[in-house]
């Protein structure tokens, strides 16, 4: 039931969600009230905490220090609180834009990924203003499922070349069962943190001599700066980076819209999903100018910071500065955590992301056949070119050409088409559980509609879905 209440000074009633959840002003929001803006700086606290170890591992995944991608997610989360459209949204430097950036760094170097990144968030804005941010929230659910499967299994796959020792192994193996146990009690406090915690304090401690962050590059000591890419300006640059350019802004797009239509369910506020495609355009951008590496919504820390009370711009705000806060204060701390510790939050990540129901026996025998095509291909494609943008559009041209071939019969045809699952809903949250690469980080979620990944509480509202699709 929402509760009313009278927005003095302009003399109307409206929803309390939706007066909370739509600040259209940072500065306007701040002298209003007190209590809201305490709870969304501690949502901001939280969320930055469970921040921390992913953003390090996905900088290592993406063969970069471990500062870039804390200075990025500072800079991101910043950037897109003030022009962002989905508010309460968490955007960062995120593993599906580094396991896409990571073929250019390493043959390329992190200029050209300097480079990439502003491009990347040049294009986000072009697509922004044709209203493509309409036509992706429409993607159907085979391809949905494939590119969270496949992300999922790149993900597992990046984490293997830092299992160089049994005692790692080890204790990825204790940092798993941490991290799994912290979910199952739905405790608030990030599981990721208390795993990295418990597995710093035993290598420290029993001077084990594993491999730490600190072997990986620096981190950061104050504020970025600005930082032009520096490659040479040559037509061959371009094209050399724009491949990857390309495949980020689509990523990006895909994964951060996604998300927002979850998180318009999950608060049951609406939001404009142009808007937010120009904001992650914007931020891009703004990411690049300062040395960083591109990002999108992190669909976990985004739950995490809904479920803490985070509802406005503020909560993502505080996220990003409460992240340089704890990481400049942190510093010497920092560098000793043992890469065991990321290694297990990321193999977690992976086992959470990956839809185990889509490709259980009991979905196989009930899903259509051509949404079960089109997972397959996608996730296929996705794997065998570490490339998550040249898999949606595998699968997107598949399902293209299925329904065209399914419709050349007339009416009988399209009932047909229907019922191979093709069709979309229009709504992205529809036939998708969350499809974020971050979502280990979340308790288990008590608010009606927020979903988990690999499996979880069903929409209450939704009923039970239907037989090939995935509830959120």
């Amino acid at each position: 039931m929402r509760v009313l209440r009278t927005d003095r000074g302009r003399g109307r009633t409206v929803p309390r969600a939706l007066h909370v959840a739509r600040p259209h002003r940072l500065l306007g929001r701040l002298p209003r009230s007190s209590a809201p803006t305490r709870v969304e700086l501690l949502a901001g606290l939280v969320t930055a905490l469970a921040l921390i170890p992913e953003t390090i591992s996905f900088s290592i995944v993406a063969g970069v220090d471990p500062r870039v991608g804390l200075l990025s997610s500072f800079t991101f989360s910043v950037v897109i609180a003030l022009v962002g459209g989905r508010t309460a949204m968490v955007s960062a430097a995120a593993g599906s834009m580094a396991l896409v950036a990571a073929p250019l760094v390493r043959h390329h170097g992190f200029e050209y990924l300097v480079l990439a990144t502003v491009l990347a968030g040049t294009i986000q804005l072009a697509l922004a203003r044709a209203g493509i941010a309409e036509l992706l929230m429409r993607l159907p659910r085979g391809v949905t499922l494939g590119f969270v499967n496949g992300l999922a299994i790149l993900i597992f796959l990046a984490q293997m070349r830092h299992v160089v020792s049994v005692t790692v192994v080890v204790l990825a193996l204790v940092g798993v069962a941490i991290l799994f146990a912290g979910r199952a009690r739905s405790i608030r406090f990030p599981p990721s943190l208390i795993s990295t915690t418990v597995l710093t304090v035993a290598a420290v401690g029993l001077a084990l001599g594993v491999p730490t962050v600190g072997d990986e590059g620096t981190l950061p000591t104050g504020l970025p700066g600005f930082h032009a890419p520096d490659v040479p300006i040559a037509w061959a640059t371009l094209w050399t980076v724009l491949p990857t350019a390309l495949s980020l802004a689509a990523v990006g797009l895909v994964e951060s819209l996604l998300t927002a239509g979850l998180l318009d369910r999950v608060t049951e506020t609406d939001s404009p999903k142009r808007r937010e495609a120009y904001g992650q355009g914007v931020a891009n951008v703004v990411t690049g100018f300062f040395g960083g590496q591109p990002g999108c919504a992190m669909i976990g820390q985004s739950l995490l910071n809904v479920e803490t009370g985070g509802r406005g711009r503020v909560s993502t705000l505080a996220a990003g500065a409460w992240l340089l806060v704890l990481v400049v204060l942190l510093h010497p701390l920092m560098e000793v955590l043992p890469m065991a510790a990321l290694v297990a939050t990321m193999i977690v990540v992976a086992l959470t992301t990956f839809d185990w129901e889509s490709v259980g026996p009991r979905r196989l025998r009930v899903a259509p056949v051509a949404e079960s095509a089109v997972m397959v291909l996608t996730t296929g494609v996705v794997v065998a070119t570490s490339n998550l943008a040249y898999g949606v559009a595998a699968g997107a041209a598949l399902a293209w050409v299925w329904v065209r071939a399914s419709r050349g019969g007339g009416c009988a045809a399209r009932d047909r088409s229907r019922a191979t699952g093709i069709e979309t809903s229009g709504d992205p949250a529809v036939g998708v559980r969350a499809t974020g690469v971050e979502a280990s980080e979340e308790p288990a979620p008590t608010t009606p509609g927020a979903g988990t990944l690999g499996g979880g509480p069903r929409d209450s509202r939704a009923g039970d879905p239907e037989p090939g699709t995935i509830s959120s």
